[in-house]
């Protein structure tokens, strides 16, 4: 599907190049929307933008978990479950990765109820060329929210 121009192999790769420029825009404009309605107080709209932004482009574990965990401070701990489930689907599905044991235990403890800014950000999370992986292919790149604060 989309345009294409006969014997310019040049041109599609450019398109290529462009799509996936954009998608990267899109997905990064989407997650700063996303903060900005958390923020706010929008939990099920930030919930909600935030989807659509990792289903653009994805983006880390880390920051994965962190917005779970600020959804879950705001006080939206389905949103933040059904986040993640979404997330943890989309390594399965289409990377074949694994969540880290963090994410595992940060999902638990959303579930649990328990607060988590016991769960603060780590350093052993996981980034997109570090998940664990059932095979040694690398992982993908990724997009990363605007920083906290």
């Amino acid at each position: 599907p989309g345009f294409h121009v006969r014997e310019a192999p040049g041109f599609e790769e450019w398109m290529a190049g462009e799509r996936e420029r954009l998608r990267g825009t899109a997905a990064r404009v989407g997650w700063t929307l996303a903060w900005d309605q958390l923020q706010r107080g929008a939990l099920p709209e930030a919930e909600h933008t935030g989807r659509r932004a990792l289903g653009l482009n994805g983006i880390g574990e880390r920051e994965v978990l962190r917005f779970i965990r600020a959804l879950a401070d705001a006080g939206d701990r389905a949103g933040a479950v059904a986040f993640y489930d979404r997330f943890i689907r989309h390594l399965r599905e289409d990377l074949d990765l694994e969540p880290s044991e963090e994410g595992r235990s940060t999902l638990a403890r959303i579930r649990a109820g328990v607060p988590t800014a016991e769960t603060g950000p780590s350093s052993r999370l996981l980034t997109p060329d570090r998940y664990t992986r059932p095979d040694p292919h690398p992982g993908s790149g990724a997009c990363s929210p605007p920083p906290a604060g």
